[in-house]
C-alpha cells in the first residue's frame, strides 16, 4: 500500500509567495527562489503523516512548460529523486494548459490499478473535482494540502470532496520559499542609522577617521572568503545534478577540457544554483568566476 503527492506548481508559487509577502497579488517566479529539495523533505514527511507512514510511490510535479521546452527550474525538480515532472503547455497569454487534466489522468489511473491507497494533493483548483471524486469512488483517501494566506486558496467544493484538509503557514512556506534578494534587503542599514553614521563622522576628529578606512579591506577578504565558498558548494551541487545525467557529464568534461567553456543548459543549471544559494542575481563578473572555478572542477573529475 502507497501512497502519491500530487503538486500543482502554479498554485504552489502563487499560493506561497501570497503567504510569504502578504499580498493578494502574487510576485513573478522570477522574484521568488524556491528550495526543491527542502519542499520535498516537507511533501514526504506529510504524505507519511496524512496515510499513517505508508510507502511513498513517488511526488508528481504539474507545470507549465513554455514554447522553448522545460524552464531550468523544471529540469532541476525533474532530477530531484522520487519526483515525477509532468507538464502542460504555457500559451502566449501565460496561461497553463493542459496541467488539471494531467492531475485527473495520473489520479485516476494511480486509483484503477491499485498502485496507491492514499494521495496528497496541493491545489485549490475546482477542476480536480472529478478526479478526487473517481479516486475515492475506487477506495483511495485524498488529502487536500492548501497554503494559507490573504487571498482565496482553494474551492469550497474540493475543499468538500476532501477526506481531509492541511493548511501551512507562511511560516511553513518560508522554510522553501522566499522573495529573492530578501537576505541582502535584512542587512541594508537603514535610512535614520545613516544618518547616526554619518553624523558620527563629522564629529570625530581626523586621526581616529582613518581607523576604519584601514580596516575595510579586512572586512572585504572576509567577505570574498565566503562568496568563495558559496560558489564551491553550489558548484558541487550542479556537478552532482549533471552526473544523474549519464550523457551531460562526458559533455561539459569534454568542452571544458576542450575548449574551456560550459554547455549552455549547464551554465543555466548553475547560474539557478548561485540564484539560489544567495538569493539574489550575481554581476556578470561574480558569473565568470563561477563559471572558471566550474571549469576548473570539471577538468579534475576523474
Amino acid at each position: 500500500m502507497r501512497v502519491a503527492v500530487f503538486i500543482d506548481a502554479g498554485y504552489l508559487y502563487a499560493q506561497g509567495s501570497s503567504a510569504i509577502t502578504g499580498l493578494k497579488t502574487p510576485k513573478s517566479r522570477e522574484a521568488l527562489v524556491l528550495d526543491e529539495e527542502k519542499l520535498v523533505e516537507r511533501l514526504k514527511l506529510k504524505a507519511q503523516e496524512a496515510s499513517n507512514g505508508k510507502e511513498l510511490l513517488r511526488i508528481y510535479w504539474y507545470d507549465a512548460a513554455p514554447s522553448a521546452g522545460p524552464s531550468v527550474g523544471q529540469m532541476r525538480i525533474g532530477q530531484l529523486d522520487d519526483v515525477k515532472l509532468r507538464l502542460g503547455q504555457l500559451n502566449s497569454e501565460g496561461q497553463q494548459k493542459g496541467v488539471d487534466s494531467l492531475i485527473v489522468t495520473d489520479l485516476m489511473e494511480l486509483a484503477r490499478n491499485k498502485a496507491i491507497v492514499d494521495a496528497v494533493v496541493v491545489t485549490g483548483d475546482e477542476d480536480i473535482r472529478v478526479g478526487v471524486q473517481i479516486a475515492q469512488s475506487l477506495g483511495v483517501r485524498v488529502h487536500l494540502l492548501g497554503i494559507g494566506g490573504p487571498r482565496s486558496s482553494q474551492s469550497l467544493s474540493l475543499l468538500q470532496e476532501a477526506d481531509t484538509l492541511t493548511l501551512w503557514s507562511k511560516a511553513d512556506v518560508a522554510t522553501f520559499l522566499k522573495v529573492a534578494g530578501s537576505n541582502k534587503a535584512a542587512t541594508a542599514p537603514k535610512p535614520a542609522a545613516k544618518k547616526v553614521a554619518k553624523a558620527a563622522a563629522l564629529a570625530t576628529p581626523p586621526a581616529i577617521v582613518k581607523t576604519p578606512v584601514s580596516s575595510k579591506p579586512a572586512v572585504d577578504k572576509t567577505a570574498a572568503k565566503i562568496s568563495t565558498e558559496q560558489i564551491a558548494g553550489a558548484i558541487d551541487r550542479v556537478i552532482e545534478l549533471i552526473k544523474k545525467d549519464g550523457q551531460r557529464l562526458p559533455g561539459a568534461r569534454k568542452l571544458a577540457v576542450d575548449g574551456k567553456q560550459l554547455p549552455g543548459p549547464v551554465v543555466a543549471l548553475l547560474k539557478a544554483e548561485l540564484l539560489k544559494t544567495f538569493g539574489a542575481p550575481l554581476t556578470k563578473a561574480e558569473h565568470k568566476t563561477a563559471r572558471d572555478a566550474m571549469i576548473k572542477r570539471l577538468k579534475e573529475l576523474p
